[in-house]
């Protein structure tokens, strides 16, 4: 039987009809800055020479770039979504991130989405009641939340907390005068955790005007802890939606 599915890219998230096969995830571990994870969708294409047998039904993927920290974003939200979502693997045909272990190249995420009035790419997500929106907005113009004038000069300080579902798709710093450490963790792992060095007005670090359209799944928690090095007040602007 075919069906049809929305696709979702690590790389640019857009909506096709297509047929395709893939699987859901069975087994993730996150290793220092490494994840392996395996699907229930067997690998049928021949395997680079540099994987062993025992990993053979492993992928794995870095979280020291920006890339793989995308992808596994993806891995959670898949994961989160159990069987209504599969992952579908590329293989980057090298075993650079773990030595045994095939590398992914990209990750698409697969919505089983049969032509029906009931099942449709809409149910992905559904908001969930935000009752001080949209007063909370920063701007008329802007659909975007903020926090202005934050000081986190000189020890560690938690400028965004939420709890529950969320969807995020923007997060900006501005006014940034120094350098600033910063660090997020999602659902308990950390994802970011590393140095801005330069200053400037406006610096997107997830999602923005002349960007691709990119989104991530919070289920459970989210904490971006900053600490500049010599500036005592910047802005944070960011985008969350709490979703069911």
């Amino acid at each position: 039987m075919d069906f049809k599915y929305a696709v979702i890219s690590v790389s640019l998230l857009f909506v096709v009809n297509i047929s395709i096969n893939a699987g859901t995830i069975d087994f993730l571990e996150v290793d220092n800055d490494v994840v392996l994870f395996s699907t229930t969708d067997a690998k049928t294409h021949t395997l680079p020479s540099c994987v062993t047998a025992e990993n053979a039904n492993l992928w794995s993927v870095s979280l020291a770039n920006e890339s793989g920290r995308a992808t596994y974003s993806l891995i959670l939200t898949a994961m989160a979504r159990g069987d209504s979502v599969a992952l579908d693997v590329e293989s980057a045909d090298d075993c650079v991130n773990r030595p045994g272990a095939e590398d992914v190249s990209k990750v698409n995420l697969v919505v089983n989405s049969p032509s029906s009035a009931t099942n449709n790419v809409n149910s992905f997500y559904k908001l969930a009641p935000h009752l001080t929106y949209p007063e909370d907005k920063w701007l008329t113009g802007s659909t975007r939340l903020a926090k202005r004038n934050v000081n986190a000069f000189g020890s560690v300080t938690n400028i965004l907390s939420l709890t529950g579902r969320h969807k995020i798709s923007y997060l900006e710093i501005e006014n940034l005068n120094g350098g600033v450490e910063i660090k997020l963790t999602v659902d308990g792992i950390i994802i970011w955790n590393g140095q801005l060095s330069e200053s400037g007005t406006r610096h997107n670090l997830f999602g923005g005007n002349n960007q691709p359209p990119e989104f991530f799944i919070v289920e459970d928690s989210l904490l971006l802890d900053v600490q500049t090095n010599t500036d005592p007040d910047f802005n944070l602007y960011y985008l969350a939606r709490p979703i069911q």
